[in-house]
Order: structure tokens, then C-alpha cells, then sequence
């Protein structure tokens, strides 16, 4: 770890270096990009731009060519070729677009018949920018166009540097990790076997070889993936007793509001005692940790704050004759201040305290000797009450009356520096604390169920302790309750407008028996093939799912009824011209069957590979649409035709008894036989 730590840095600090070479080359590059854009679409907008200011601006000139920032000089070049590199904007480029005119304006080098900030359009390209507003675009501009070519360039310079630095690197990665492995090892081993320092280890070809292409797979800098970068950033910023925890804020937010717990998952631990709950939350959080899945796991610290605490000799006190308030009064005074008055300004009024100056309170020794004031009788009887005797009777007679004393507060009290609790936090009258942690690479409910079987095996909770689990799953808990009542509903309800549509169980039956267990297979494949878990888009997605491929099965059955119908139904029908009217009506709604399909999983495709806000969302719910459509009209197309024929010769059978079922069974058998 402690090799990889270093190896991250070194490469860190190449790439660095790299990136300030980079930019230091491509800042006067997206200058001459920028002038020599504005002066192809001056030419363009008809501008009168002389031959050699063109040439120099053209990306066509050759490589002893002046560039076209030397043939256009520009003040503070240099700064807006870095901003250009930084964050390029429309700022920017307005300050070279108007430079640039200006000094062809100048030189006689252009003229003004046109107005230079309008891109010059024929009546087609009119229509076509009008439509695109209305759909939302927005309109092209002249210094957009500009902005436009710079990012063009500025990306493609910096792709082409990405690749040949990660080549670079490639090439010297394996042998850089192995010394610092080496290196390492010299220093930890202290069992007497170090390596020699300066001794050389030759690795074989093929170890060497293998080492190299594991750095490839990984050290691609476009290639580095989110769970990467959150285990690079685990070993860089690593603290004792502290637990990372990589989220967003927003999201951060929310499930503290929601949950109590700014991570995915949180244990509460419950109790009376708080040095009891820290212990079990180190046990759990210890526990949590070999899961596969938990990251972040991290337990609340609760003790560990030092607090001073001041505990009141009620004997010692008395013997000295000082009165308990007496002492917290000093107490109060000294560390946290006493209010003497309130002071009135206008309608305002603010409380005015007093309290010792910071030297006589700034650390434990200081506290011990804040000074508590006695009576004198109570110090001459605590003084000769340690002698013995009656001579404090005697004393208190003979002698003239004492004046009060003062003494340190530690003669009459024990301070003491004592480790407490950081923050106490309660729910229904106990004490808690929590086990916070993030799950990765598998279902948060199924490791929750895991977790708990663990957890409960492994750590035993003695009386007047519980725990509770929290965080994301509760919404997900609540979403599968609430739809396992929505999507029984749903198909129920599917169910309900067949039979009311067709008035016929047998049909309502064969539709919802093909398209429903269709759709589920369908779905389930595609969501297992994307590699998708369950969760509420998933189940709206499967909601979708059934509606679409009930209508494609409703379809074709409305096809097939009705051309049944149309030859004057079962009781003027032989058993062969049945079935030759399931093969018309099948036949019939076939190609524009298939056509709905296609034109359907053409237009919800692109939502598997969607991007940006809301992706998160639609990749899942697409996916068990699209399968459930494939799977699901599939088997509508092959057995719904199918199921629907011996039903109908079912029924035909019944009509027309016996007699029937022999003609028609020459009427099957002779054409077979031609």
C-alpha cells in the first residue's frame, strides 16, 4: 500500500509537470485557432479580407507559414491564450473577434459593407435555424462560431497529449513500482533479511511482462472508473480513526433529513451506557467490514473528549466551615462567568458578566488554585482539628476575633482531567450512536439482510441494548410495499378491460397467460444482461412493460375474432376453414404487427445509452421495456394463434357433436393427403 501511495504521487507530480508543458504550447495554438476562425467567417459574411491576412489565418498553411496572430498582433495575447486554455467562453472570444476586425479595419485590410457579427445564411438555412429554436435551440452567432472551433481544437490537442503521456507512462510504470516495492521492503523487513542496499533484483520476462500489462489496464487516464478514483482517493487521504465517506451534497442532505444518517446505510446502537455503546458499534463496525460490498464503514466516536471535572468535598468543605454554594459560585464566576447587571439599549437589552481573566483558568493547575473564600473560625477549627486536642476551644477564646481567610479551591475539592463523550445524542429517552457505511457492487437490501443475519450472530447485545437499521433501503422498502400492491392492481386491472372488452374468459385468459409471464421473462433477461438490480424505476419499467405487450396481444386478438366473425362464425364453419381463418387473421396483422414492435424498441434504445441528469433513471426502466416488448410479442406472434384455434375447436366440437368432428376430419386429412 505504502508503494502504491508513492507510485501515485511520483506519476502524480510527471503528469503535472506534463500538463504545464502542455498548456504553455496550446495557449498561443487557440489564439491563432480563434483569429484564424474570425477571419474565414469574415470572408465568409463577405468582408472584403485581404489575401495574406487569409492565408496566414488559414488551417491549410504550411509549416513555414506565419501564423495568423503574428499577421494579427493582439494585446495580452498571452492572457487570453490562457484563458482560452483554462475555461474557454464568449468573453474571451468577443475580445479577439473584436480585436481582430478593429485591426483589419485599420490596415484597410477590410471593409464595412456588411455587418461582420451576422453569419451569413441562404432561405434554407433560415428555415432550418427557425425550426430549431422553436424546438429550443439556440440561434448560431458569430462569436459562437468562433467559441465553437476553439473547443474543437482545444479538445483535440489535448486527447492527442492524454494519449501519448499514457503511453509514456506505460512504459516506465513497471519498473518504477517495482523499485518502490523494493525500496520498501529494505525498510519494513526487520527480521534481519533486508536486501542489501544497492542489490538489484531482475524479475523473469514473462512476470515483467504480465506486471506491465496489469499497469496498462488500469493507468489509462481516461480509463479510470468511479470505484478507482474512490480507492485512490481512500489511500491518499487517509487519517487515524477517521472514515471516509464519498458522496454529494445534495444527496448527503437529503438522507440525513430523511434518515439521520449521511450514508447509505446506518446502524443505531441504543443503551443506557455510553462507554457500552461505543464498544458494540467498534464490534459491528468490525463485523460490517468483512461483508462483501460495505466501504466507508466507520463508527461513531463517542469518547474520547477531555473534560475537566470538579467534585466537591462536602467533609473538607465543612471542616473549613465554607458553604457548598459558596464554592460552585466561585466555580461559576471563574470559568463560565456570572451575570452583575443587564444594560438597556433602546429596545435591546444584553446581559453584562464577569468572569476571571484567562490566565487564572486556562489549564488544570490554574482551576486548582482558584482561591475560595472561608470564615475564620471554620479555618482556625479545620487548622487545629488536624493538631488535636481542645486547642481550638482555647484559641477561639484567648485570642482576638480572625478575619476570613481564602484558600485553594483543590483543599476542598478533587480536579481532574477525565475522558467523556464528544456529543450525546438521545431518541426516546436513550442514549445512541450510530455505525455509518456505503454499499457497492450489489443490492443494498439483499446485503441489509445479510448484515443483520451477521450481526446478530456475531455480536451479542446485553440487556437494555438494541439496535435499528437505517438509511437508503427504508425508501426502497417502502417503494417494494407499495408495489406489491400497485402491480398486482395493474395486472388485475389489465385483466378486468379484457373481459370487459371481450366478454370471454377463455380470450382474456390466453392474452394475460402469453403477455404477462412473457413480459417478465423478457425483462428480466435484458435487466440481468445490463446489469441492472431492482429497484423503483425497474418496477415502473416492468409496469410499462405489461401495458405494451397486452396491447400488441389485444391487437391480434381482435385480428383473429374478427376474422372468424367476417366467414359467419363457428356454427357456419368446418373445422379446416377455421383454421384457415387463424392463419388469415394471424397473417394479416403480422407486418404491421412487427413494424408497431420495431418502431417501438427503435424509440426507447436510445435510453440505454442516455446521459446526463436523469440517466441514472431511464437506463434501468428501458431496459425491462424493451425486453419484455422482444420476448413478450415473440411469443404473442408463435403461440397466441395458436391457443386461440383449440379454443375455437374446442367449442366447435361442442356445437356440432360427433357428427361434425368426422367430416371435418376428412376435410383436414384430404388436403394433407393433396
Amino acid at each position: 500500500m505504502l508503494a502504491l501511495e508513492q507510485f501515485d504521487a511520483t506519476v502524480r507530480s510527471i503528469v503535472v509537470q506534463e500538463q504545464i508543458l502542455h498548456e504553455e504550447q496550446l495557449a498561443p495554438k487557440l489564439v491563432d485557432a480563434a483569429v484564424s476562425r474570425t477571419l474565414e467567417l469574415l470572408r465568409g459574411n463577405g468582408f472584403a479580407v485581404s489575401e495574406m491576412a487569409l492565408a496566414a489565418g488559414s488551417e491549410t498553411a504550411g509549416p513555414n507559414a506565419e501564423s495568423a496572430a503574428s499577421v494579427v498582433p493582439l494585446m495580452g495575447a498571452a492572457q487570453l491564450g490562457e484563458q482560452l486554455v483554462q475555461s474557454p467562453d464568449i468573453s474571451t472570444v468577443k475580445r479577439i473577434t473584436a480585436a481582430v476586425r478593429q485591426h483589419l479595419i485599420d490596415n484597410q485590410l477590410a471593409n464595412l459593407e456588411l455587418d461582420p457579427t451576422l453569419v451569413k445564411t441562404n432561405f434554407v438555412t433560415k428555415a432550418i435555424h427557425g425550426i430549431a429554436e422553436l424546438l429550443g435551440t439556440k440561434r448560431e452567432s458569430f462569436d459562437g462560431l468562433v467559441l465553437e472551433h476553439v473547443m474543437s481544437v482545444r479538445e483535440e490537442q489535448s486527447t492527442t497529449f492524454v494519449t501519448e503521456l499514457n503511453w509514456r507512462l506505460i512504459d516506465s510504470a513497471a519498473s518504477l513500482y517495482t523499485n518502490l516495492v523494493i525500496d520498501n521492503l529494505r525498510t519494513a523487513d526487520a527480521s534481519g533479511t533486508a536486501l542489501a542496499a544497492g542489490s538489484k533484483i531482475a524479475l523473469p520476462a514473462a512476470n515483467a511482462q504480465q506486471l506491465k500489462d496489469d499497469f496498462a489496464s488500469e493507468l489509462l487516464l481516461w480509463q479510470k472508473d468511479k470505484r478507482g478514483l474512490l480507492n485512490e482517493l481512500d489511500s491518499v487521504v487517509r487519517m487515524p480513526g477517521w472514515g471516509n465517506i464519498w458522496t454529494q451534497p445534495i444527496i448527503n442532505r437529503i438522507d440525513m433529513l430523511a434518515t439521520g444518517v449521511n450514508t447509505m446505510l446506518g446502524v443505531r446502537v441504543f443503551g443506557d451506557d455510553i462507554n457500552k455503546i461505543s464498544e458494540k458499534c467498534e464490534q459491528i463496525a468490525a463485523v460490517l467490514k468483512r461483508l462483501r460490498g460495505a466501504v466507508d464503514v466507520s463508527a461513531d466516536q463517542v469518547v474520547g473528549e477531555g473534560y475537566l471535572e470538579i467534585d466537591i468535598d462536602r467533609e473538607r468543605a465543612a471542616r473549613f466551615g465554607i458553604n457548598i454554594g459558596d464554592i460552585q459560585d466561585v466555580i461559576e464566576t471563574a470559568l463560565g462567568g456570572r451575570v452583575i447587571t443587564m444594560t438597556v439599549e433602546g429596545r435591546e437589552r444584553f446581559p453584562v458578566r464577569i468572569r476571571y481573566a484567562r490566565a487564572f483558568r486556562e489549564d488544570e493547575l490554574s482551576v486548582r488554585n482558584l482561591l475560595v473564600t472561608a470564615s475564620a473560625r471554620g479555618m482556625a477549627s479545620g487548622a487545629d482539628a488536624s493538631m488535636g486536642g481542645n486547642k481550638a476551644g482555647e484559641s477561639a477564646a484567648g485570642a482576638a476575633p480572625l478575619s476570613p481567610m481564602q484558600i485553594p479551591l483543590s483543599q476542598v475539592a478533587d480536579i481532574r482531567i477525565v475522558s467523556g463523550p464528544s456529543m450525546i445524542r438521545s431518541e426516546n429517552g436513550l442514549l445512541r450512536s450510530y455505525v455509518r457505511l456505503n454499499v457497492r457492487d450489489r443490492d443494498v437490501i439483499g446485503f441489509v439482510e445479510e448484515a443483520r443475519q451477521a450481526v446478530a450472530s456475531e455480536v451479542a447485545m446485553p440487556e437494555g441494548m438494541y439496535i435499528e437499521w437505517t438509511g437508503q433501503f427504508e425508501h426502497e422498502v417502502r417503494a417494494r410495499k407499495t408495489l406489491s400492491i400497485i402491480v398486482p392492481a395493474v395486472v388485475l386491472t389489465i385483466f378486468v378491460l379484457l373481459f370487459v372488452v371481450y366478454h370471454d374468459l377463455a380470450d382474456t385468459l390466453i392474452v394475460m397467460c402469453l403477455t404477462v409471464p412473457g413480459a417478465v421473462f423478457g425483462g428480466v433477461l435484458f435487466q440481468y444482461l445490463f446489469g441492472y438490480n431492482f429497484s423503483v424505476a425497474v418496477w415502473v419499467g416492468f409496469i410499462a412493460c405489461f401495458g405494451l405487450a397486452t396491447e400488441g396481444g389485444l391487437v391480434i386478438l381482435v385480428y383473429l375474432r374478427e376474422a372468424v366473425e367476417r366467414r359467419g362464425g363457428l356454427e357456419n364453419l368446418t373445422l379446416e376453414q377455421l383454421r384457415a381463418a387463424v392463419m388469415e387473421g394471424a397473417v394479416h396483422r403480422l407486418r404491421p404487427k412487427l413494424m408497431t414492435e420495431l418502431t417501438t424498441m427503435i424509440g426507447l434504445a436510445p435510453m440505454l445509452w442516455a446521459t446526463g441528469t436523469g440517466s441514472e433513471i431511464m437506463q434501468p426502466m428501458a431496459a425491462p421495456v424493451l425486453g419484455g416488448i422482444l420476448v413478450a410479442d415473440e411469443v404473442i406472434d408463435l403461440l397466441l394463434p395458436v391457443l386461440f384455434y383449440r379454443v375455437r375447436v374446442y367449442r366447435w366440437r361442442k356445437i356440432h357433436g360427433d357428427s361434425g368432428e368426422s367430416n371435418s376430419a376428412i376435410a383436414v386429412v384430404e388436403p394433407a393427403a393433396v
